[in-house]
C-alpha cells in the first residue's frame, strides 16, 4: 500500500489498521515485509494467492447479493425509489 495516510483514514486509526493487518496475516491473506526506505521504517504488504482467492470470492458474493431479487426483503420498495 503506497499511502499510509490513506490506509489510516480508511481504518480509523493506526492501531485499528495494525489489528486488521494482524488478522489478515494470521489468516494467510497477506504477507508483510518490514524495512527501511529513505531513513524511515516501512511496511510493505502483498496479497497471498489464498488472499486473492478469498477477496475474489467475497466480491462475487457481494455481486450476487446486489443482483439477487430475493436477497433483500422489500426489494420492490427499493426499486420504486430508484425509479423516481
Amino acid at each position: 500500500m503506497s499511502s499510509p495516510a490513506c490506509c489510516r483514514s480508511a481504518s480509523g486509526s493506526t492501531s485499528a489498521l495494525s489489528e486488521h493487518l494482524a488478522h489478515l496475516t494470521a489468516a494467510g491473506y497477506v504477507t508483510q515485509h518490514r524495512g527501511v526506505r529513505d531513513s524511515r521504517s516501512r511496511l510493505w504488504l502483498a496479497p497471498t494467492p489464498e488472499g486473492t482467492r478469498a477477496y475474489a470470492e467475497h466480491v462475487q458474493a457481494l455481486q450476487q447479493i446486489i443482483t439477487s431479487d430475493a436477497s433483500c426483503p422489500g426489494q420492490a420498495a427499493h426499486e420504486q425509489v430508484r425509479e423516481r
